[in-house]
């Protein structure tokens, strides 16, 4: 009910023009604010619908809140809207404040044969995604019954919703519930601003994602609870909606390009939604994969691990001088490089410069997995680069290819490739070019 500046109003009035029959998010960050000012604050009001229907003039409330809803869920009887002090018992929506005054606060009472429900819909038009929203308001209390625990009203909150009663598909947050704010105060009529009667709420709710152009609904319903009911109600309400990505996000390419430009990647904060990556996956994302028709180039120092190169998948190593694709250990293989998928050498730094293997850290090529060395010209140093083939920190499954695509030579004697296979895994090796002398 407290004015809020003139400057935030006028804000909030061009960010979030209510269109029809949703809020109009538009600007991710920013709040949209309710203080229910315009709530009616006199008057008498007969509905011929149980709801739910959207609070305007036109629907016959005697105000107007833009995208809100007043629903009567449990009954036989149509919506009960009452303008109130807290004098009234009846099981009914309620216009709360004091006599006359035009700062006011929705609630309710429900009673064996009314039960109502209020909230809102809003519709994320920001362009972008949502994973995460603040919602903050006052619990105030207009009325105090006579049961001796107090009284909940119930939030839930669901998103791609149609409406407030929705069938199915809402979740409970107990933390955005309205529990009654002063257990000590008489029963009969209170004053709903006095700071003994009022609680301030706020909750952050993680673990969401609003795609564009979906509709979050949210609500409050007052189940009957018993003896005489409280008069509970919201007031000042504040919803921010944010985007928050993280390093710990799955990562996964969305077209070629190198590992550092952002437009190669699309994160993900469960694996299911995907968007525009805002940060370079490291070793502290979730899994890595590059896909099939993308070609993911190394020019500048990073660590990884849990990364995946999937059939037609190509991740190239071109590190410079003084730059290393360190590959760190973790849960599972740290590179994996599946049927068909291809890590390609063509950095010309050598093996223990151009890459760096954390102790426990493990490459599996699978079966048509390829690790190719050189593009068929010299690569300078190649044959050291053969500790790619020999080095027991690579995982070399039955038909894994590795294929020498360098003109230079490659040491024959003394050296075991493919160490630690069995007699029944036969990996490939194969030239790519003539090597000269072996």
């Amino acid at each position: 009910m407290r004015r809020y500046l003139l400057a935030l109003l006028y804000i909030s009035a061009i960010v979030f023009a209510a269109s029809g029959q949703t809020i109009s998010y538009t600007v991710v960050g920013s709040a949209y604010t309710q203080d229910f000012n315009t709530l009616p604050n006199a008057g008498t009001y007969t509905f011929t619908s149980n709801g739910p229907l959207e609070i305007t003039s036109s629907n016959g409330f005697g105000g107007n809140v833009n995208g809100w809803y007043v629903q009567q869920y449990l009954g036989t009887n149509n919506i009960f809207w009452l303008v109130d002090n807290g004098g009234a018992t009846n099981g009914s929506a309620y216009s709360y404040g004091s006599t006359s005054s035009t700062d006011r606060a929705i609630g309710a009472i429900s009673s064996t044969t009314r039960q109502h429900r209020f909230g809102a819909l809003i519709t994320n038009n920001t362009g972008g995604p949502i994973n995460q929203i603040a919602i903050s308001f006052y619990t105030e209390m207009w009325r105090r019954g006579n049961n001796l625990t107090g009284n909940v009203t119930n939030f839930e909150y669901k998103v791609g919703a149609t409406a407030i009663n929705d069938a199915s598909g809402f979740v409970a947050v107990s933390s955005l519930n309205l529990v009654t704010p002063n257990l000590l105060a008489s029963n009969g009529a209170t004053d709903g601003n006095n700071a003994a009667n009022r609680t301030f709420v706020t909750y952050i709710l993680t673990g969401i994602f609003i795609n564009p152009g979906q509709v979050l609904a949210i609500r409050w319903s007052d189940p009957d609870e018993g003896d005489s009911d409280d008069g509970l109600a919201i007031d000042d309400f504040i919803f921010t909606g944010n985007f928050i990505a993280t390093s710990s996000d799955y990562y996964r390419s969305v077209q070629s390009g190198d590992w550092s430009n952002l437009a190669t990647w699309e994160s993900s904060s469960d694996n299911i939604n995907w968007v525009p990556a805002i940060s370079t996956p490291t070793s502290t994302a979730n899994t890595i994969t590059i896909r099939n028709g993308h070609t993911v180039t190394l020019t500048s120092s990073v660590s990884a691990d849990q990364v995946v190169i999937q059939n037609g998948g190509v991740l190239v190593n071109q590190m410079p001088a003084s730059n290393s694709f360190t590959i760190t250990n973790d849960t599972g293989d740290d590179l994996d490089i599946q049927s068909g998928g291809m890590y390609q050498i063509l950095s010309d730094q050598g093996y223990l410069s151009y890459q760096t293997l954390t102790p426990g850290a493990i490459i599996r090529i699978r079966n048509g997995g390829i690790i190719r060395l050189g593009s068929g010209a010299l690569l300078p140093g190649s044959d050291n680069y053969r500790l790619a083939a020999t080095s027991a920190s690579y995982i070399w499954e039955h038909n894994a290819v590795f294929e020498w695509n360098s003109t230079g030579a490659f040491s024959s004697s003394d050296v075991t490739y493919f160490p630690d296979v069995d007699a029944t895994t036969i990996p490939i090796f194969r030239t790519m070019v003539n090597t000269g002398n072996v």
